[in-house]
Protein backbone atom coordinates (compact mmCIF):
# COMPACT_ATOMS: atom_id res chain seq x y z
CA UNK A 1 0.00 0.00 0.00
CA UNK A 2 1.41 3.41 -0.96
CA UNK A 3 0.89 6.59 1.01
CA UNK A 4 0.88 10.11 -0.46
CA UNK A 5 3.98 12.27 -0.15
CA UNK A 6 4.10 15.42 1.93
CA UNK A 7 2.85 18.32 -0.20
CA UNK A 8 2.52 21.92 0.91
CA UNK A 9 1.24 24.38 -1.69
CA UNK A 10 1.58 28.02 -0.76
CA UNK A 11 0.32 29.47 -4.02
CA UNK A 12 -3.32 28.55 -3.45
CA UNK A 13 -6.01 30.04 -1.27
CA UNK A 14 -6.27 26.78 0.61
CA UNK A 15 -3.43 24.58 1.81
CA UNK A 16 -3.40 20.79 1.85
CA UNK A 17 -0.91 18.71 3.80
CA UNK A 18 -0.74 14.97 3.13
CA UNK A 19 1.27 12.99 5.65
CA UNK A 20 2.63 9.48 5.49
CA UNK A 21 0.28 8.40 8.27
CA UNK A 22 -2.69 9.16 6.00
CA UNK A 23 -3.68 12.30 7.90
CA UNK A 24 -5.03 15.23 5.94
CA UNK A 25 -5.40 18.82 7.05
CA UNK A 26 -7.26 21.42 5.04
CA UNK A 27 -6.94 25.06 6.01
CA UNK A 28 -9.17 27.10 3.78
CA UNK A 29 -8.11 30.66 4.59
CA UNK A 30 -4.64 31.99 3.82
CA UNK A 31 -4.49 33.99 7.07
CA UNK A 32 -4.80 30.75 9.04
CA UNK A 33 -1.89 29.23 7.14
CA UNK A 34 0.67 31.52 8.80
CA UNK A 35 -0.22 30.45 12.33
CA UNK A 36 -0.48 26.83 11.18
CA UNK A 37 3.01 26.94 9.65
CA UNK A 38 4.63 28.64 12.66
CA UNK A 39 2.95 26.83 15.53
CA UNK A 40 1.08 23.68 14.68
CA UNK A 41 3.15 22.20 11.84
CA UNK A 42 6.49 21.94 13.74
CA UNK A 43 4.78 20.33 16.72
CA UNK A 44 2.91 17.90 14.51
CA UNK A 45 6.09 16.92 12.65
CA UNK A 46 7.85 16.41 15.98
CA UNK A 47 5.12 14.13 17.29
CA UNK A 48 5.06 12.06 14.12
CA UNK A 49 8.86 11.79 13.95
CA UNK A 50 9.44 10.70 17.53
CA UNK A 51 6.10 9.56 18.88
CA UNK A 52 6.69 11.80 21.91
CA UNK A 53 5.80 15.33 22.93
CA UNK A 54 8.51 17.93 22.49
CA UNK A 55 8.00 19.24 26.02
CA UNK A 56 8.72 15.78 27.47
CA UNK A 57 12.12 15.59 25.79
CA UNK A 58 13.69 18.97 26.42
CA UNK A 59 14.92 20.68 29.57
CA UNK A 60 12.39 23.23 30.82
CA UNK A 61 15.19 25.79 30.91
CA UNK A 62 16.15 25.40 27.24
CA UNK A 63 14.92 28.03 24.77
CA UNK A 64 13.89 25.91 21.80
CA UNK A 65 11.97 27.76 19.10
CA UNK A 66 9.00 26.22 17.32
CA UNK A 67 10.90 26.02 14.01
CA UNK A 68 13.15 23.22 15.30
CA UNK A 69 12.80 19.48 14.84
CA UNK A 70 14.35 17.21 17.45
CA UNK A 71 14.75 13.43 17.14
CA UNK A 72 14.34 10.88 19.91
CA UNK A 73 16.90 9.62 22.41
CA UNK A 74 18.61 12.98 22.89
CA UNK A 75 19.74 15.03 25.88
CA UNK A 76 19.48 18.82 25.73
CA UNK A 77 20.93 20.89 28.56
CA UNK A 78 19.88 24.03 30.40
CA UNK A 79 20.25 27.68 29.35
CA UNK A 80 20.21 26.74 25.68
CA UNK A 81 19.06 28.70 22.66
CA UNK A 82 18.14 26.63 19.61
CA UNK A 83 16.54 28.22 16.51
CA UNK A 84 15.87 27.00 12.95
CA UNK A 85 17.69 23.75 13.67
CA UNK A 86 17.27 20.03 13.08
CA UNK A 87 18.68 17.73 15.76
CA UNK A 88 18.52 14.05 14.83
CA UNK A 89 18.36 11.06 17.17
CA UNK A 90 20.71 10.25 20.05
CA UNK A 91 22.37 13.69 20.19
CA UNK A 92 23.73 15.15 23.41
CA UNK A 93 23.98 18.91 23.78
CA UNK A 94 25.28 20.27 27.07
CA UNK A 95 24.39 23.47 28.95
CA UNK A 96 24.70 27.07 27.73
CA UNK A 97 24.97 26.36 23.99
CA UNK A 98 23.59 28.51 21.20
CA UNK A 99 22.63 26.72 17.99
CA UNK A 100 21.12 28.65 15.07
CA UNK A 101 20.28 27.38 11.57
CA UNK A 102 22.15 24.09 11.91
CA UNK A 103 21.68 20.41 11.16
CA UNK A 104 22.97 17.90 13.67
CA UNK A 105 22.91 14.31 12.40
CA UNK A 106 22.75 11.16 14.56
CA UNK A 107 24.92 10.67 17.68
CA UNK A 108 26.48 14.15 17.83
CA UNK A 109 27.95 15.41 21.12
CA UNK A 110 28.21 19.18 21.68
CA UNK A 111 29.97 20.15 24.89
CA UNK A 112 29.16 23.09 27.17
CA UNK A 113 29.23 26.70 25.96
CA UNK A 114 29.32 25.96 22.23
CA UNK A 115 28.09 28.50 19.65
CA UNK A 116 27.06 26.98 16.31
CA UNK A 117 25.66 28.98 13.39
CA UNK A 118 24.85 27.93 9.81
CA UNK A 119 26.67 24.61 10.16
CA UNK A 120 26.22 20.88 9.64
CA UNK A 121 27.45 18.36 12.20
CA UNK A 122 27.70 14.92 10.63
CA UNK A 123 27.10 11.67 12.52
CA UNK A 124 29.30 10.69 15.49
CA UNK A 125 31.08 14.07 15.69
CA UNK A 126 32.10 15.72 18.97
CA UNK A 127 32.59 19.46 19.49
CA UNK A 128 34.68 20.61 22.47
CA UNK A 129 33.70 23.20 25.06
CA UNK A 130 33.41 26.91 24.33
CA UNK A 131 34.03 26.78 20.57
CA UNK A 132 32.40 29.07 18.05
CA UNK A 133 31.70 27.39 14.72
CA UNK A 134 30.11 29.28 11.81
CA UNK A 135 29.39 28.30 8.20
CA UNK A 136 31.10 24.94 8.58
CA UNK A 137 30.64 21.23 7.98
CA UNK A 138 32.06 18.88 10.61
CA UNK A 139 32.57 15.48 8.96
CA UNK A 140 31.50 12.14 10.45
CA UNK A 141 33.54 10.66 13.32
CA UNK A 142 35.47 13.91 13.92
CA UNK A 143 36.40 15.27 17.33
CA UNK A 144 37.14 18.98 17.67
CA UNK A 145 38.95 19.77 20.92
CA UNK A 146 41.23 22.56 22.15
CA UNK A 147 44.92 21.92 21.61
CA UNK A 148 46.98 21.52 24.80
Amino acid sequence: MQYPRTIIRQDLVDVHLYLIKKSCLDIAIRSNYSSFRKQFLPEMIQRIATGQLLEDLISKFANLSSDCVVGDGHVIGKKMTVKQTIIRKNCRIENECKIVNCVSLDNVYVKEGEILENSILCSHSTIGSKYEIQNSIVCSNQQIEAES
